[in-house]
């Protein structure tokens, strides 16, 4: 590599850096924006947040609730230096997400690390996930997205509002529905309104395993943790597929970034 074009790959690099620092400037010094508030919220230090690298001392102080660096496994092409596009194309996603999905509501009830990072908002649930682990379950996608009348067993899965996919970016982020889960947010008890429920429920389960096995497709983890309830129709619902495995895609990729 000459000096001319090892001088042009650093200057790049310097020039989205700056760029992204001062993306983050911007995003603290507008606060009256929602979506920065958003974003924002993002980084408090029991969440998992996508700008925290590069605005960890933009508060005023190096004690904040905030993370202070990016959490490991995230979805990143290039998780040491994003480039400024991507936080630009993250931040219009997800205005739009919050503005279609969401009622305008910025309030954030929780997020959880799993195979990328899950953000759970008031109406809706928002997970980012790597290219790679999106296209091996893509025909699972497709099929959640279907019109529900055609096959009413689908209406027991997690509705599909939008899929976002990045290619440039090794990025896809899905929208779906959030329904009233039947454990506790910890996850160690069932609600007491289920408590009574329990053979229903995994009467519920083993038909929708079945439903899914004569699709060649394995929940990895159908149980009560992955089980809500849809009170507009009154039905129990199957979420949360990070674990699944689609048989019929024979060129199912493994992503080490996912582990």
């Amino acid at each position: 590599m000459n000096y001319k074009t090892l001088y042009l790959k650093y200057k790049s690099k310097y020039t989205n850096l700056q760029n992204t620092n001062n993306f983050c400037n911007d995003i603290y010094s507008n606060q009256s924006d929602p979506i920065n508030i958003f974003l924002i919220n993002l980084q408090r230090k029991h969440d998992i947040g996508y700008f925290n690298e590069y605005c960890k001392f933009l508060d005023g102080t190096s004690t904040s609730d905030y993370k202070l660096d990016f959490a490991d496994k995230l979805p990143f092409s290039t998780k040491n230096n994003p480039s400024i596009d991507y936080l630009i194309n993250l931040k219009t996603i997800f205005e739009k997400i919050i503005t279609e999905y969401n009622n305008d509501d910025i309030d954030i009830v929780y997020t959880k690390k799993n195979r990328g990072l899950t953000i759970i908002l008031k109406f809706c649930v928002i997970r980012i996930m790597s290219l790679t682990q999106y296209n091996n379950l893509k025909r699972l996608y497709d099929m959640l997205s279907l019109d529900r009348k055609s096959n009413l067993l689908l209406n027991h899965f997690e509705k599909i509002y939008n899929i976002f996919v990045l290619n440039l970016f090794n990025v896809v982020i899905i929208v779906s529905e959030k329904v009233e889960t039947v454990k506790n947010v910890d996850g160690s008890t069932i609600k007491p309104q289920f408590e009574n429920k329990k053979v229903e429920i995994n009467n519920f389960l083993i038909s929708i395993n079945e439903f899914l096995q004569n699709n060649n497709f394995d929940h990895g983890d159908l149980s009560f943790d992955n089980t809500g309830y849809r009170r507009s129709d009154n039905r129990y619902v199957v979420f949360d597929f990070d674990n699944t495995v689609d048989y019929m895609n024979k060129e199912y990729e493994f992503d080490l970034n996912d582990l």
